[in-house]
């Protein structure tokens, strides 16, 4: 009986913790922050060989399996495009011609259009979530550090919006936004503070949207002479981008902003300096009360070509409602603080925020400006009339691999979850799911599979599984996914929680909230017992010394403007 007490005493205390953390990942990584009060919250060290990330594979990570909308991107996303090989995550690039329906928004027709290029993007949305701590990822961009063309990522978005997913991020991203004021269009900020009771148990009078920190964004190419600025390529850039837009007068590309229109007083490294190449995008929108302005408040740090394919430590320090700190292999590159962001009344985000990883194609990224002689459409290697489109050396420049060593997550508080209390996002999901798949996906996500793949052997199972006699993979307690290769990390307290009348989590299965509220009030008073127990048990074994003699033994004394009804959410 006291076994079976203590045994439970240390199953309940182990399932009160973030199981987030990878087995893998050595002790002085899991104590590095120890004396400034942060813990390991979260990891990944990607050792277990042969990892896929696609829908359902994966309890942190999501690999997409589509086109990219964005940025004028000449990739497509293939979720075979990222595995784990040699201790690393691999995200790939090559050539791969992708054909697929692409929707003309002015006029609503469908055609079929073709890319040339294929690559990976990972990503932990409605996964793994975190609100403020400390973010470090290992990894070396992939390509030529002289040849422009690939765009290599690392960033943070916020959760009730999904990377490459268009419908999710409008009127939502980048917003950063908390107030009611004449000084803004509330038209154009979906979740607005203004908002009085709204729907999918939103809270009323708090300004929500999916604001995005880049960690790390690579820039390769020749090492020109850049106008207005001293930095040369291969540089990096990091970037907070928020909404509302500062006014016109707006910077000018490749210019200094005027002073006082800008944001200012952030602090710049030894080797960083305002990046005057991106200053945010115009979302336009109808009628144009819905149209806005992000901002990237960016900075950007000269690399010798030398050094750019190495595994670098990308940091960020983000504490919530105070600054945001990039370094680079320890190295101070970028802050913002709060007080900078005066000027439109943004402030550090707040919002549960997911990681991305990937490498993107972009013909306005480290391409050359095309010229009207130059006929190129298709952006295909093959096609001579696209020679004056690419970078030089573009073509030659793939294939090429992404290689993130760990991923790190450390916090001085536990505060994970992509949906809390404070700021919840389940219902709003849920409510407008169709925004978050594609047309032809049942769900968002699917649920993560643990176990079912085929199988001929048990080695096709990983080392924490099992090739059943009806040729499926079977699964131990610790692992999960289809081929059993992902350690079966659960969720940590508040993650999904939205509100009191809602369901909760726990070990997978959703209870009501007052049957749930009782089987808490019952465990803790378990707990209680049991930790009595062990108390007093320790305290009568304290009096008592081990002894045994021959054949006797004893002891003697000494964790989201629905437009369609015309109702603000």
């Amino acid at each position: 009986m006291s076994r079976l007490i203590l045994l439970l005493c240390t199953t309940l205390v182990s399932l009160s913790a973030s199981t987030f953390v990878d087995s893998d990942t050595e002790s002085s990584a899991q104590e590095k922050y120890s004396d400034a009060g942060y813990s390991l919250v979260f990891s990944d060290e990607f050792i277990t060989p042969s990892r896929t990330f696609s829908d359902g594979s994966d309890p942190t990570w999501t690999s997409l399996n589509k086109n990219d909308y964005t940025n004028a991107a000449l990739h497509y996303y293939k979720d075979s495009a990222i595995t784990t090989e040699d201790g690393y995550m691999k995200i790939k690039t090559d050539f791969g011609l992708n054909t697929f329906k692409a929707k003309n928004e002015k006029t609503g027709d469908f055609s079929r259009k073709n890319k040339y290029y294929e690559s990976g993007q990972v990503q932990s949305w409605n996964k793994f979530c975190f609100t403020g701590g400390i973010i470090e990822v290992s990894a070396s961009p992939p390509g030529h550090p002289s040849i422009g063309g690939l765009w290599p990522a690392i960033w943070m978005m916020g959760n009730l919006a999904r990377a490459t997913y268009v419908g999710s991020s409008d009127w939502v991203w980048p917003w950063s936004y908390d107030k009611c004021d004449d000084s803004v269009s509330q038209e154009s900020q979906l979740i607005s503070k203004c908002a009085v009771n709204p729907h999918y148990d939103l809270l009323s009078h708090s300004g929500r949207g999916a604001p995005e920190i880049d960690i790390f964004e690579g820039m390769a190419g020749p090492a020109e002479s850049l106008p207005n600025t001293k930095i040369k390529k291969p540089y990096f850039s990091t970037s907070l981008q928020v909404s509302p837009g500062v006014e016109e007068p707006r910077p000018v590309l490749t210019h200094k902003p005027i002073k006082g229109k800008w944001y200012e007083g952030m602090e710049y490294g030894n080797s960083s300096s305002l990046n005057n190449f991106f200053y945010g995008v115009q979302l336009k929108h109808t009628p144009s009360d819905y149209t806005y302005q992000s901002d990237a408040i960016s900075a950007n740090t000269a690399i010798q070509p030398k050094n750019y394919n190495k595994q670098h430590i990308f940091k960020v320090d983000w504490k919530v409602g105070e600054s945001i700190t990039w370094y680079l292999d320890d190295e101070f590159l970028y802050k913002i603080e709060e007080s900078n962001l005066n000027i439109t009344g943004s402030k550090i985000p707040d919002e549960p925020m997911y990681l991305i990883l990937n490498t993107a194609i972009s013909s306005t990224w480290g391409f050359p400006t095309k010229l009207d002689t130059c006929k190129c459409e298709s952006y295909d290697c093959d096609d001579p009339e696209c020679a004056c489109a690419f970078p030089v050396g573009f073509c030659e420049n793939i294939p090429a691999s992404f290689d993130v060593d760990w991923v790190r997550v450390y916090q001085r508080e536990e505060n994970l979850g992509c949906s809390t209390r404070s700021k919840p996002s389940r219902k709003y999901i849920e409510g407008n799911a169709e925004k978050f798949k594609k047309p032809e996906d049942d769900a968002p996500l699917k649920r993560v599979l643990q176990g079912g793949g085929a199988c001929s052997a048990d080695s096709d199972c990983g080392s924490h599984g099992t090739c059943s006699s009806s040729s499926t993979c079977k699964c131990d307690s610790t692992h999960t996914g289809p081929t059993c290769l992902s350690e079966n990390k659960t969720y940590p307290p508040g993650t999904y929680l939205d509100s009191p009348s809602e369901s909760i989590p726990i070990a997978g299965v959703h209870l009501p909230f007052i049957f749930t509220i009782i089987m808490v009030i019952l465990l803790i008073s378990l707990v209680g017992a049991c930790c009595k127990h062990v108390s007093e048990r320790r305290e009568r074994m304290g009096r008592y010394e081990y002894i045994k003699v021959g054949e006797t033994e004893g002891y003697k004394s000494g964790g989201r403007y629905d437009r369609a009804s015309s109702n603000r959410v």
